[in-house]
């Protein structure tokens, strides 16, 4: 009866080992891809089946270098990322209504993070701080985005080590501060903005600080409340490279450099309709032309670039 009895002891022991060890792999258990809806549920498993409501209840959900999709159209509300991931939203209206708050926060470390076709808008409550703002990543994809009404910026870049910034396809507009703004505590901050407009916003459609370099290409800066794009340095360098660009209709300059360490390239770019084209340098910088673009029709002057170096 011992040796039975202890058999059995045995067996329980082993069939509870392995009922409890394999109940936190499930728990913890996380997708590739999940999926938010309209009409979903955050406490759902994130299936295409069975999705979640919000982004921020489908990304601890998700696995690092995964994808959230959208099912439907629907508001699917403020999140920040913390890892490498994908946020597509192909062929559905998605928006993010933040009120109060940052609609999209980037924290991701050394990650890779992807924004696609999404709708990131403060205009209902007017109290959104950033549409989307980068703490931290090497790197940052922006596709087919809308960003307006943010009583901050469309997007600032804040990070403390070097990050690359990618923007196409979108549009930032009618927010109070600048429509993108860099300024890295640490580390180099690069953009590149391709087919895509900022207007109608507070302050610059761009703007860069120390340590920052940004290539513009095919865009339109238009209606913003102090210049189309600006360049600051107080120390560390700051580099735009226009090409194939509009900046019009802005309240000061079509483009302003600001600090010996600021410099603005041009090449196939109209400056018309600002105060000033090319305004005065402030406190040094300079404006290097390839001597193709367009200065024309700015109210107090068109200005003159500080070089023009022939093509190459």
């Amino acid at each position: 009866m011992q040796i039975i009895r202890a058999i059995l002891s045995s067996s329980v022991a082993v069939v509870a080992a392995l009922v409890l060890s394999s109940v936190p792999q499930v728990a913890s258990a996380q997708a590739s891809r999940t999926w938010v809806s309209g009409v979903g549920d955050d406490a759902n498993p994130c299936s295409r089946t069975a999705p979640c409501k919000t982004f921020a209840g489908a990304i601890s959900k998700t696995a690092t270098n995964g994808e959230i999709n959208c099912i439907d159209p629907g508001g699917f509300g403020a999140v920040t990322i913390t890892k490498s991931i994908v946020i597509d939203c192909t062929g559905v209206l998605a928006g993010v209504l933040n009120a109060g708050t940052n609609g999209i926060i980037v924290n991701a470390g050394a990650g890779q993070v992807t924004l696609r076709n999404l709708s990131i808008d403060a205009v209902a409550n007017g109290s959104g701080q950033a549409g989307i703002r980068v703490l931290s990543a090497a790197s940052v994809q922006i596709d087919q985005v809308i960003i307006r009404g943010q009583t901050g910026n469309g997007i600032d870049v804040l990070t403390s080590a070097s990050t690359n910034v990618t923007v196409t396809n979108s549009v930032i507009r009618e927010n109070a501060g600048h429509g993108i703004w860099l300024a890295p505590t640490g580390g180099v901050a690069r953009l590149a903005l391709f087919n895509s407009t900022s207007a109608a916003n507070g302050l610059t459609g761009i703007r860069l600080n120390d340590n920052c370099s940004a290539s513009v290409s095919d865009s339109l800066l238009t209606g913003n409340g102090t210049s189309g794009v600006a360049a600051s340095s107080t120390g560390g360098s700051s580099t735009i490279s226009l090409d194939r660009v509009v900046s019009s209709g802005n309240r000061d300059g079509g483009v302003l450099v600001k600090g010996a360490g600021a410099i603005i390239w041009l090449a196939n770019t109209l400056l018309s309709g600002n105060s000033y084209g090319f305004f005065p340098p402030v406190g040094g910088g300079s404006y290097v032309s390839f001597g193709n673009n367009r200065v024309i029709g700015n109210t107090t002057s068109d200005g003159v670039p500080s070089q023009v170096i022939s093509q190459l």
